[in-house]
């Protein structure tokens, strides 16, 4: 059926690559927590920074 359907799939693939997307930021962030300072203002960088990498990884996508 998706093979007949390009739109649903197109559909398809990108809500799977925006759920990995999605993912993979949320483990970054518990990683890069590990290593932050307990700060508000440090953390707060940090989700600024993974906010520009992802929306820098979304262009280049396309």
């Amino acid at each position: 059926m998706l093979y007949k359907n390009p739109g649903l799939t197109r559909i398809l693939s990108l809500w799977y690559y925006f759920k990995c997307i999605e993912f993979l930021k949320g483990k970054a962030f518990g990683f890069l927590k590990q290593f932050a300072p307990s700060d508000e203002v440090s953390l707060l960088r940090y989700r600024i920074g993974l906010i520009m990498f992802s929306h820098k990884a979304k262009i280049a996508k396309g």
